[in-house]
This record gives structure tokens, C-alpha cells and sequence, in this order.
């Protein structure tokens, strides 16, 4: 029901943080009439970890089942084929792979058709939306997502006189996802505390 009324809205969904299974679903019509039978899926997962390169690893195309996903009702028995994509951003190649076209077998919730499709890499071989002139700006918003976790650093300008006091406003509302002591110091007393707390500047590349 809910992939139909995104449907009349033009809309797709975003998944909550940290879901496990996907990132992404967008809903797609095979043919003119928006019934429940006819009603299918993109499904995407992203992730942005280095672990994740051009090697297509099936699992996690089996985690993206549109019936335990919510996707098809249990009702459904013959339902249209998904689309399942993944992207490993961080892979340090680029390469786009269809492993297959699978029926997989009957798991107890219901069997289905699903075309798979690899995306490794974040570069215009890729994603051809991304032009040459954006793959180190995007390569650069990614690594300090993926490696430092904290977004703070993209504010940082030492010529702007502004910039100290925007990235510490920004690190402290986000308590604790950090090591800085911005992060800390406005929720937690760390000169009276009892406990030795080492803080600093996360490591750079």
C-alpha cells in the first residue's frame, strides 16, 4: 500500500539510519494500472566502507528480500520482478556488474524474480551523473565521512575568521560522536571528572 501511495506522489523512501537491509526504495509500476499485484521495487543499499570494493558479494543482495523487507504482502504469490542494487562508494575502483538475472527459491515467505546490480565506486565510469570536475570534491566528502565521522571538518577554512567558532557550534551539537573535546565539554565536566578521559583531534590521512 505504501509503495503505491509514494507512486501517486512521485515519491521514493529513504530508509532510517543504520537499516541493515537497504538505503533506498523507490517504487516502480509494470504497466498502467496501479494495482497491488502490479506494484514492484528499486531497492538500494549504500555503503561507504572500504570493505566493499568491485568483488560482488551475493549476501547481500539475499538480505534484500522485497517479502521479508515489506515489499510484496505474503498475499502477493506472483509478484513482478525487483531491481536490487548495491553501491560500495568507498571501492577504490569503479566497475558496475550484473552477476544475474535469479528466481530465488521458496524461503517460506514467497519466490520472485530480482535483477542484481553491483556499483562499485563513486566516479563518473560509475555514476555517470557525477562529472570529472566533481570526483575529487565527492572522493573528499566521503573519506572525511568515512574515516573521521565528523562533518565539522568540511567547515573548516583557515582563512575564514568565522570558521574556528562555526566547526565548534557544529561539534557540539553533536555530543560525543567524536573525540574532540567540543564534543564533550558542553555536557560533561571533564576537568572535575574522576575518570581520565584522553580527547584529541582525529587522526588525518
Amino acid at each position: 500500500m505504501y509503495l503505491r501511495l509514494a507512486m501517486s506522489r512521485g515519491a521514493a523512501y529513504i530508509c532510517a539510519d543504520n537499516e541493515d537491509n537497504m538505503a533506498i526504495i523507490i517504487p516502480i509500476l509494470f504497466g498502467t494500472v496501479l494495482v497491488q499485484e502490479k506494484v514492484s521495487a528499486i531497492m538500494v543499499q549504500v555503503m561507504n566502507n572500504r570493505r566493499f570494493t568491485t568483488k560482488v558479494e551475493r549476501y547481500l543482495f539475499d538480505l534484500m528480500n522485497p517479502y521479508r523487507c515489506g515489499v510484496f504482502d505474503s498475499k502477493v504469490k506472483a509478484p513482478p520482478p525487483v531491481i536490487r542494487m548495491f553501491f560500495a562508494l568507498a571501492s577504490p575502483e569503479s566497475s558496475v556488474t550484473i552477476p544475474s538475472q535469479r528466481l530465488t527459491p521458496n524461503t517460506g515467505v514467497g519466490r520472485y524474480t530480482a535483477y542484481d546490480i553491483w556499483c562499485a565506486g563513486a566516479r563518473g565510469s560509475t555514476f555517470a551523473v557525477v562529472q570529472e570536475d566533481e570526483e575529487d570534491v565527492l572522493a573528499r566528502l566521503l573519506e572525511t565521512l568515512r574515516e573521521h565521522r565528523e562533518v565539522a571538518k568540511l567547515y573548516e577554512d583557515p582563512w575564514h575568521p568565522e570558521s574556528e567558532s562555526t566547526v565548534h557550534a557544529i561539534r557540539t551539537m553533536s555530543p560525543g560522536t567524536s573525540t574532540h573535546r567540543s564534543y564533550f565539554e558542553q555536557w560533561f565536566d571533564l576537568e572535575d571528572s574522576d575518570e581520565e578521559i584522553e580527547l584529541a583531534e582525529p587522526e588525518s590521512e
